[in-house]
């Protein structure tokens, strides 16, 4: 199945953040969610633009360094 964006913002707010350098939001529904959405979610966790990014359903993401 699949989380809504609340089940997925309770998800990431129980991790230990302590060394995580990148969140990566993927899979996102075309028909139940926007990139606005997900990024306001994603933003009332306190990240920042440079913590994360939003995959596009066709292209990915860009490469990112670990």
């Amino acid at each position: 199945g699949h989380l809504n964006n609340r089940q997925s913002q309770e998800l990431v707010d129980s991790l230990d953040k302590t060394d995580l350098n990148m969140l990566v939001a993927a899979h996102l529904s075309e028909q139940n969610n926007t990139p606005e959405k997900v990024k306001a979610s994603i933003e009332e966790l306190g990240f920042k633009d440079e913590n994360y990014t939003i995959a596009d359903q066709q292209l990915g993401t860009d490469w990112i360094e670990v």
